[in-house]
């Protein structure tokens, strides 16, 4: 029998290094669910009867050294939490750990976001700051060697922020 207190169970999370195949078990629920770079570092978590609900991975960022001084920047590229373990701040912590983790080996770290919960999720926290928010109002356009092609976005009218770890 199961009685409810109004708390939370506890539980025991493990964050665990591995290789960028471990992507393919998360992916259809992320909005990007192409591969994933060769060069990202990525890490799963686990819940405590050892299944894997989460992955992150993070790129080297190409920085203007005059931004960001001496640091070099590491961009989280993809977050995705379980569906059943989303909504009770697993993607803000396993964010918080790995802002932490690459603190500590001498790096900035930074995300790009368009999911309105994390934006509001972040925007609160005291362990990132928000860089830039824009919403998303005309066509993205890319001018090609030859011609201008226009593309339609669909996502306009999508806010999106960007953050960086504290």
């Amino acid at each position: 029998m199961f009685f409810y207190d109004g708390r939370r169970p506890k539980q025991t999370f493990t964050i665990r290094k591995c290789h960028r195949s471990e992507w393919r078990k998360f992916r259809k629920y992320h909005y990007l669910n192409s591969d994933i770079t060769v060069s990202a570092q990525c890490f799963e978590l686990f819940n405590n009867n050892n299944e894997p609900i989460g992955f992150i991975a993070y790129i080297n960022q190409p920085s203007n050294h005059k931004f960001y001084g001496k640091y070099a920047v590491k961009r989280i590229t993809r977050l995705v939490i379980l569906p059943d373990y989303q909504g009770i701040g697993l993607g803000t912590r396993l964010l918080d750990f790995m802002g932490g983790y690459l603190k500590e080996k001498g790096h900035m770290c930074s995300i790009n976001t368009t999911a309105k919960n994390l934006i509001f999720a972040l925007s609160r926290s005291k362990k990132w700051s928000m860089r830039s928010y824009s919403k998303n109002t005309k066509p993205a356009r890319f001018e090609g060697s030859t011609k201008t092609v226009r593309l339609e976005v669909a996502r306009i009218g999508v806010r999106k922020a960007s953050f960086m770890f504290k």
